[in-house]
């Protein structure tokens, strides 16, 4: 990923909230779900700590081929070590609310989240 590329913690925050709002009005949430559709949504907030600590600079072009590939590996492992917490907080907060839908609204979730595995949860 280049650094130039990534999205502020400010706009990804926006773009999740935006997701949500459209996810939970295309689900038609009910009042008896409202609590699993609030634990869910809070689970999806990637940590700060993900969002906010840039990651060490590592100046790539000064290095050699292996000394890239082994500088690459780390930040894979670190950002892992953030990041697996949380993705499986939301898998099991994503399962939780499937558990309480209908079927007509487990179908439009269906839909919903193949979508976002197949383009990611940041794009439009």
């Amino acid at each position: 990923m280049h650094q130039g590329h990534m999205m502020s913690p400010e706009h990804m925050e926006a773009r999740l909230n935006k997701h949500l709002t459209e996810l939970k009005a295309k689900l038609h949430i009910t009042a008896a779900q409202e609590p699993v559709w609030t634990a869910f949504a809070a689970a999806m907030k990637p940590p700060v700590s993900a969002l906010s600590a840039p990651p060490k600079h590592v100046d790539m072009e000064k290095l050699t081929t292996p000394e890239r590939i082994d500088a690459m590996r780390q930040m894979r492992a670190q950002h892992e070590e953030v990041m697996k917490p949380y993705m499986d907080k939301r898998d099991e907060a994503i399962k939780a609310l499937y558990a309480a839908l209908d079927a007509q609204q487990k179908k439009t979730l269906d839909a919903e989240h193949a979508h976002m595995v197949r383009r990611g949860p940041w794009h439009g």
